[in-house]
């Protein structure tokens, strides 16, 4: 479904109503299986190929880094 939507992409209701039961957990067991999504203003569409996946969060330090004198 994903595929044959194309660069619009797909709603959870709209996966809904062609009979995904369970549209999120599908999305998520997309996910699992090594595609990548990308999800913008309420839809979901496969991320092109070309174009590079963002950059993880990094968290910052939890503890205050003192350099030794």
């Amino acid at each position: 479904m994903l595929e044959e939507a194309g660069d619009t992409g797909l709603s959870l209701a709209e996966m809904r109503a062609e009979g995904l039961q369970m549209p999120a957990q599908a999305l998520y067991e997309v996910e699992l299986a090594g595609w990548s999504l990308e999800r913008k203003s309420g839809r979901t569409r496969l991320r092109p190929q070309a174009t590079e996946p963002p950059k993880p969060f990094e968290m910052p330090p939890k503890v205050r880094l003192v350099p030794r004198g």
